[in-house]
């Protein structure tokens, strides 16, 4: 059985704007800032949506990091709580389609 304040804790993470979008762009591995926001057709604002991938990474979901290059900048992934919680939809996901 699911503790209510995990289960609950969940429900809120999930449930804020731009979680899951940005959590299964993230599925096929790093992206770059400007790759996550366009992939979002600019339904965000780039300040709501630094403000969401700062509070994935405080929860430990994202991991953010820098990159040396040509053009130099930042790349974001999962992190393997991150991947665990996309398992947890991919689970969810099934389980309810065969409910219907």
């Amino acid at each position: 059985m699911i503790h209510a304040t995990a289960a609950t804790q969940v429900i809120d993470t999930m449930s804020r704007k731009w979680t899951v979008e940005i959590v299964q762009k993230l599925e096929g591995g790093p992206r770059r800032y400007n790759e996550l926001l366009r992939g979002l057709d600019d339904q965000v604002t780039p300040k709501v949506f630094t403000r969401v991938l700062r509070r994935l990474e405080a929860e430990n979901i994202v991991e953010r990091r820098m990159v040396n290059g040509s053009p130099p900048g930042v790349r974001y992934s999962l992190t393997s709580f991150g991947q665990s919680l996309l398992t947890a939809l991919d689970d969810l996901a099934a389980l309810w389609s065969e409910r219907r």
